[in-house]
């Protein structure tokens, strides 16, 4: 059965274009090393509950996971290149040193989980819910974060780029002494968020109320943002 599931060939083992259950990726990782790596290619992963399963250094490329239950899961070290995995729920799962990139992760749900170290790049990440995770080196690049739910994080002293942070609720956000390049934070929610020493300059930051302009206290914005800060709230710059 295995010879028609995957090839195994010189440090790889790969799945490609199969419907994957529980079963089969137990069985296979059993398999796998870390010279060589369980790698799936444009596969469904149909089973709706992968809970506590152990991705630890998989590959994934073109996949897709439907209803994706996977709270607990073990997914250390592991890369997703072109996934759809919108609405999956990660709750407590570990990503520690993962990678992600051109993955569509709208409304997932990723509360408490390990993002130590994980980075996503160019990835859509609408609605997302990254509150309470552990995020020490997390790194976002070109992501869509529109609505996303990101209370509560640090990225305190890194250059972000390319991120849309519109109508995102960014309360307690740790911004200090970062570098903004290309970001847009339009409607967003700023309780409480600091950004003392951080770059604001290449920053969309239409529709922020004065209230919320209080937590850019010690930002370094430019002349033309105050302008249209002070337009804003309804005064005249002459």
């Amino acid at each position: 059965m295995q010879e028609n599931l995957f090839e195994a060939g010189k440090n790889e083992l790969i799945v490609r274009g199969q419907s994957v259950d529980r079963d089969m990726v137990e069985d296979l990782q059993a398999q796998s090393t870390a010279s060589s790596p369980l790698q799936f290619a444009g596969c469904d992963f149909v089973a709706k509950d992968f809970t506590e399963a152990d991705f630890t250094g998989c590959h994934f490329t073109d996949c897709t996971f439907p209803t994706f239950s996977a709270r607990h899961l073990l997914a250390a070290e592991s890369q997703w290149l072109n996934c759809r995995l919108g609405g999956a729920d990660f709750i407590e799962a570990d990503f520690t040193d993962a990678r992600f990139e051109g993955c569509d992760l709208s409304n997932s749900v990723w509360r408490g989980a390990k993002l130590t170290s994980a980075r996503f790049e160019k990835c859509r990440m609408t609605g997302v819910s990254l509150t309470q995770s552990h995020s020490v080196g997390l790194e976002l690049e070109d992501c869509a974060l529109v609505m996303a739910d990101l209370q509560g994080l640090s990225f305190r002293r890194q250059t972000l780029n390319n991120l849309d942070l519109s109508e995102a609720d960014l309360a307690k956000v740790d911004f200090r002494d970062c570098i903004f390049q290309n970001c847009k934070m339009r409607d967003a929610r700023l309780l409480d968020s600091r950004f003392q020493g951080a770059d604001l300059r290449a920053v969309d930051m239409g529709g922020i109320t004065l209230d919320q302009a209080m937590t850019l206290k010690g930002a370094i914005i430019s002349k033309d943002q105050a302008s249209s800060l002070l337009a804003g709230f309804g005064l005249q710059v002459l």
